[in-house]
């Protein structure tokens, strides 16, 4: 069977593939020097998760101010 190029089963988070003005948003919003609040809503397999986990070791990295990720 060949590889799925979004694979959505299983328990990896798959990397994000595209999406780019979606993740710049997200980015722009929490990097203000007053960030807002951010709700990622869609329906299901749309890529929340992986717009998430991707926005998660943006800031894990410690190159912004935030000191914690929670998802």
């Amino acid at each position: 069977m060949a590889k799925q190029l979004f694979p959505i089963l299983g328990t990896d988070v798959p990397s994000m593939l595209g999406r780019g003005h979606e993740r710049d948003r997200a980015l722009q919003v929490l990097c203000r020097e007053r960030p807002g609040h951010l709700s990622i809503v869609g329906p299901a397999l749309s890529g929340k998760t992986v717009l998430m986990r991707h926005l998660a070791d943006h800031f894990g990295a410690g190159d912004e101010p935030f000191t914690a990720v929670i998802l």
